[in-house]
């Protein structure tokens, strides 16, 4: 019984080498692709062969994911930058990330990011405080920053290790992509190739 998978399709370890050279994780391959992540795991460990239509889904979505490396930091970020400075309150920065449905928002002064407030960290942090609070007194280490021009493939690494990146225009920061946009434009990218197929 012959055990590979049809010569038509790239060799399977090329998947791990593929994906990490895009910087993209098992679980956002798996949201593109429709494979599931822990069977990623396996086919990438060499612990088992997937169906042949798990690989070519695979495939096509790395595939798709290499066209896509051209598209810009300006193409996906979100503008206006939703954001507060280090003096403002607690209670406006709550009010802000629900009436705006985010999780995260950058801290800045002068146009210069000086902090992140992600809403976990404040959930943590603002039990023991008061409403007074600032917003510099629960701010984490400031997002990477990275010019408008940046390539999909380098924001997909950097998103691997932050939860957002901030995207600088014309000297100021404008703009933000998240893990979520990244996947979205992802899935969009997806959508229209199948459209055209």
């Amino acid at each position: 019984m012959n055990n590979k998978t049809p010569s038509l399709l790239p060799e399977l370890e090329e998947i791990k080498a593929k994906r990490k050279e895009l910087g993209m994780t098992q679980t956002g391959l798996s949201k593109l692709s429709g494979v599931s992540q822990p069977l990623i795991a396996k086919i990438e460990a060499g612990k088992v062969i997937p169906s042949y239509e798990n690989a070519r889904k695979l495939f096509n979505s790395l595939g798709k994911i290499s066209t896509e490396s051209f598209v810009t930091a300006e193409e996906i970020m979100h503008f206006p930058l939703i954001h507060v400075n280090e003096n403002e309150s607690i209670e406006r920065v709550i009010k802000l990330m629900n009436r705006h449905g985010i999780s995260q928002i950058p801290v800045l002064m002068k146009n210069a990011s000086i902090g992140v407030i992600a809403e976990e960290t404040m959930i943590e942090r603002i039990s023991r405080r008061k409403s007074s609070t600032k917003a510099k007194e629960v701010m984490e280490s400031s997002l990477p920053i990275i010019e408008s021009s940046t390539e999909m493939a380098a924001i997909s690494s950097l998103l691997n290790y932050n939860k957002a990146v901030l995207v600088r225009k014309k000297g100021r920061v404008a703009g933000i992509i998240t893990k979520t946009d990244l996947i979205q434009r992802m899935v969009k990218a997806e959508r229209k190739t199948r459209k055209k197929e």
